[in-house]
Order: structure tokens, then C-alpha cells, then sequence
């Protein structure tokens, strides 16, 4: 038999030559194969790398073509792939699967984003919300609260504005840079909607009770007559919330609400002021609740994404690499 592939077995008890048209091994000796030779070359052709040059077979008279592992036997042609290329390709599926997630992800934060940005604005430049804040005293309490969700809101905004930006464009790069300082922008506006959302629970009725005693202290100014001002103001806030007054204990408001409420309005139990201010800001509130509680999940999603994706991408440079081996004629 003119050639054989040189095979090192270490199961066998000696080192073999099996024939190219697979007749049963022969001794090495017939060939003139140097068992060192062997070894050597079997230990290069473990460490080699796929997408290289395979290593030359060793000096082997009647070896006419160089051997290789039992690993890459059955995997032939120019898009020829190790166990270590089906690895690539699996983590290449799964980034272009997290790559799409992100995608999603991204745009699902860019529209949270804008709409946090539109609700800071109606709050601070609504009707309802304006004319509480011009009416209340400089040391309330509901300014100071007006005034800071105002800018908080704009600041969450933009950063989930910035990090939907940076999560599409580490998506389409493959960036690691991006991807990171995306997952910092998910996780700084993470640690901020974790604070607000604790406030929101923890004083639920903060917000409520510092519009119903900026209400109480015009009402009781307007009673006593001390203000005409106040009147024109009392007025306001009857047409902006479509209300009439309140339950007083006193029982002396229907001057009040003669002067002060809407037309047809006037003595309508059903439109006292304390309970359409609650009703307002409960679907409010309730709404915003909502709203936090939706952006939260999509934060702490997107580090998920963003993590895996940047592991996957540093890994991959190392597992995404295809080859062929070269026959080599000595």
C-alpha cells in the first residue's frame, strides 16, 4: 500500500499507520515513520488554531498525504468548521438574537422617554398644576414638589433618551465602548427611578394634601373677606377643576359659592373641590406609578441585554473563526 495516514492512538499499544483505503493498521515500521515524528506532529496539530495553515506532516516515506485529529475528519471544503466554529456560530445566533431584543428595547425606551419628558411638561405647565403653584405660598410645600419633578422628570428623560441612543448604536457597531456606556446610562436612570418610586409610595399623600391646603387657605381668606384678590383666584380654581366649594363645618358658604362658582354649578354637592382635587390627582398619580413601574422593568432589561451583549461580543473575537486545512506534498 503506497500511503497511509499517519494516526497517533494513544488507546492502541503501539503507534500505527492505518491505510488510506481503510485496510486495518500496519506497524509503523513498514512505512519508516519515526514515532517521535508522530508525536511531535500530533501535539502541533492539537494546539493548532482553525482559519491556519495546518502544520506539515511529518517525515513519513510512504505517507503521501498529512493526517488530521479525529475531531475534524468529516468536516471537508472551503467552509469547513471546528467544534469550536459551531460554538461561533451558536454565540453568533444568540448575539444576533440579543441584537434584535435590544433593538426593541431601545425604541421601547426612546417612546418611554419622550413621554416622561411630555408629562414633566404638562406638570409643570398645566392649567391645574400652574395655577396651584402660582396661588400657594412661597414656604408650601406643593412649589417645592412642583418645581423638582419638573427637573427630575427632564433629567430622566434625557437619559433614557441617551441610552436608547447609544444601546441602537452598540447594536449596529458591535460596539464594546457603546455598549457599556449604554448599560451606565440603564443603570444610572435605574438608580434614579428606584428613589421616586420609594418617594411616590412612601408619601403617596404628600402631593394631595399640599394642593387641598393651598385650596383650604384661599377658601377660608375668601370667607372672611379679607382678600378680593383671593376671590378672583378661588374662582379659578372652581373653573379649572369644574367644582363648587366645599363641605365646611361652619355651614356659611353659600356667599362663597354664590360668588365663586361656575354658573350651574352652584350648590351641586356632587362637585365640592376637596373630592375633585382627589379623583384628579389619583388618575394622576396612578398614572405615573404605572409609568415608573413599566420603565423600571425595561431598565433593568436592557443592562441584561447590554451585559450579555458586550461579554458575547468580547468572546466572540476568539470562538468566531473558520478554516481548511491545506494538503501539503512534501
Amino acid at each position: 500500500m503506497e500511503g497511509c495516514f499517519s494516526v497517533c492512538l494513544s488507546s492502541f499499544p503501539s503507534w500505527l499507520c492505518v491505510g488510506a483505503d481503510g485496510s486495518p493498521p500496519r506497524a509503523q515500521a513498514e512505512g519508516g515513520c519515526s514515532k517521535w515524528d508522530l508525536i511531535i506532529g500530533q501535539e502541533e496539530v492539537h494546539r493548532h488554531v482553525v482559519g491556519t495553515t495546518l502544520p506539515e506532516r511529518p517525515c513519513c516515506g510512504h505517507a503521501s498525504l498529512w493526517w488530521k485529529p479525529r475531531l475534524y475528519q468529516e468536516l471537508e471544503g472551503p467552509t469547513a468548521s471546528s467544534l469550536w466554529g459551531q460554538a461561533a456560530m451558536g454565540l453568533r445566533c444568540g448575539i444576533r438574537t440579543t441584537k434584535c431584543q435590544l433593538l426593541v428595547t431601545s425604541l421601547c425606551v426612546m417612546l418611554l422617554g419622550l413621554s416622561i419628558a411630555t408629562l414633566s411638561t404638562v406638570t409643570h405647565y398645566g392649567l391645574h398644576f400652574t395655577l396651584i403653584s402660582n396661588i400657594s405660598l412661597e414656604s408650601s410645600s406643593y412649589r417645592v414638589i412642583h418645581h423638582t419633578a419638573f427637573y427630575f422628570g427632564i433629567c430622566l428623560s434625557m437619559t433614557l433618551i441617551l441610552a436608547a441612543l447609544l444601546s441602537s448604536a452598540a447594536t449596529v457597531r458591535e460596539s464594546q465602548c457603546l455598549t457599556a456606556m449604554g448599560f451606565f446610562c440603564f443603570a444610572l436612570a435605574f438608580c434614579g427611578l428606584i428613589p421616586a418610586a420609594c418617594w411616590r409610595y412612601m408619601h403617596s399623600t404628600e402631593v394631595e394634601d399640599s394642593m387641598m391646603d393651598v385650596y383650604d387657605l384661599v377658601y377660608e381668606e375668601v370667607r372672611r373677606n379679607t382678600s378680593s384678590f383671593r376671590r378672583h383666584e378661588l374662582t379659578a380654581i372652581h373653573e379649572a377643576f369644574l367644582c363648587c366649594g366645599k363641605h365646611s363645618p361652619f355651614g356659611d358658604t353659600t356667599d362663597v359659592e354664590h360668588e365663586t362658582c361656575p354658573p350651574g354649578q352652584e350648590g351641586d354637592a356632587e362637585q365640592d373641590c376637596l373630592r375633585e382635587i382627589h379623583n384628579f390627582l389619583k388618575k394622576y398619580m396612578d398614572f405615573i406609578s404605572t409609568l415608573l413601574g413599566v420603565t423600571i422593568g425595561f431598565m433593568v432589561y436592557g443592562m441584561i441585554l447590554t451585559s450579555f451583549l458586550w461579554f458575547s461580543i468580547h468572546f466572540s473575537s476568539n470562538l468566531e473563526r473558520k478554516g481548511r486545512y491545506v494538503l501539503r506534498e512534501r
